[in-house]
């Protein structure tokens, strides 16, 4: 699932989640943590994982181009679709908040 595939490709990173639903239930009970935009201190190589049922749901922040896809995969026991996003380096050198 998602988080053993952030856990092998990405150890290092800490693993956020945003989605409602089926998703907002799964998320947590798998080691991810709710990413709030502008309390959630994300670092450089972090992820946060997308969720959506049948694309009812957005995300709980606004695009950013200092994050980048990394993966589409199925989340849960109902294969929710999710898409994991990694925190890259802005190009003009600004940081997270």
């Amino acid at each position: 699932g998602t988080v053993a595939y952030a856990r092998r490709n990405h150890p290092d990173a800490t693993v956020y989640f945003t989605g409602g639903w089926g998703f907002e239930f799964y998320a947590p009970r798998a080691g991810m943590l709710p990413f709030l935009e502008g309390r959630s201190q994300l670092q450089s190589g972090d992820l946060i994982a997308v969720g959506s049922l049948d694309d009812a749901e957005q995300p709980w922040f606004r695009p950013d181009d200092r994050l980048e896809t990394v993966a589409e995969l199925p989340f849960g026991l109902d294969g929710l679709p999710c898409s994991l996003l990694r925190a890259v380096a802005a190009r003009d050198g600004s940081t997270w908040c």
